[in-house]
């Protein structure tokens, strides 16, 4: 699959039409539901925060990036906002009681959890979060039946 890629307003007015875009296309590739959902999930994550957190002074977009190459989901979001390396935030502490746990947090965490790889760099003036998450091959291409 070549690489697709849609640019929307970074305003969470525009988050679904970031999700279904990424549905769309690994739904078209023949991307297991699991899987899909799981992709999902982080590029809501990783959307949202740019969304909430990228442009404190006023209006800017996003582009967001998918390609599916030898079992292989890579998904990218560029911004051209505030530095900021949403890996470089300390792991949350998920084993204290939620009322003394720290607001925030939780998202990165969970974009960890649920792609294989997720990688960030500054790029000149833009951000860049890199997502991989990889299709297990039984699942790409069971057995035959006999």
């Amino acid at each position: 699959m070549s690489e697709k890629c849609i640019t929307v307003r970074a305003d969470l007015a525009d988050l679904d039409e970031v999700i279904t875009f990424v549905e769309e296309v690994l739904n078209g590739e023949g991307v297991p539901e699991r899987i899909v959902f799981d992709v999902a999930l982080a590029t809501d994550e990783a959307v949202t925060n740019v969304m909430n957190y990228a442009y404190p002074a006023g209006d800017g977009s996003l582009t967001v990036t998918c390609e599916l190459r030898d079992a292989v989901i890579t998904i990218s979001v560029r911004d051209n906002g505030s530095p900021f390396n949403p890996l470089a935030t300390p792991l949350p502490d998920i084993t204290s009681n939620l009322e003394d746990r720290q607001v925030g947090g939780l998202g990165v965490h969970l974009i960890r959890q649920l792609m294989n790889e997720v990688a960030y760099r500054r790029d000149g003036d833009e951000n860049i979060l890199s997502m991989r998450k990889q299709i297990p091959i039984a699942v790409i291409d069971p057995p035959p039946l006999n």
